[in-house]
């Protein structure tokens, strides 16, 4: 198994045990990302507040890590959402519809309590798959 740490210069610096992305070859190439969110490259919360800005935000940052990696939003196989409020779920489902591109995933939606950055609502990771 091959396996390749994608650090993303396009997104906010990585603080921490972690990389956007994680590549992983073999039969085909799998791409792990870490929790991303409505956070830009200076670590300031996008849309406070508002749950469609910071959906917006969040899959436009997963978007960012998995294109660096060589994957698109097509290529998501599984995608995991992290709501501080569970009431917002609609409201991501329907952004999350618009900006997919047709890509239906398995996912999970957990409810927490809260995020590392109290403004943060929600927090997305995602495996994807190369051929």
């Amino acid at each position: 198994m091959n396996r390749e740490n994608i650090i993303s210069s396009n997104l906010f610096e990585a603080r921490g045990p972690f990389s956007h992305a994680v590549k992983v070859s073999g039969f085909s190439n799998l791409i792990f990302t870490s929790t991303v969110a409505a956070i830009d490259e200076n670590w300031q919360v996008i849309g406070e507040g508002d749950i469609r800005k910071q959906t917006e935000a969040t899959i436009l940052n997963l978007k960012t890590a998995l294109r660096e990696a060589g994957a698109s939003i097509k290529d998501i196989i599984k995608v995991n959402w992290y709501l501080t409020d569970i009431n917002h779920f609609q409201t991501v489902l329907q952004v999350r519809e618009q900006m997919f591109e047709g890509n239906r995933p398995a996912s999970a939606t957990i409810p927490i309590s809260s995020l590392a950055i109290p403004e943060l609502l929600l927090e997305a990771d995602a495996i994807a798959v190369l051929n």
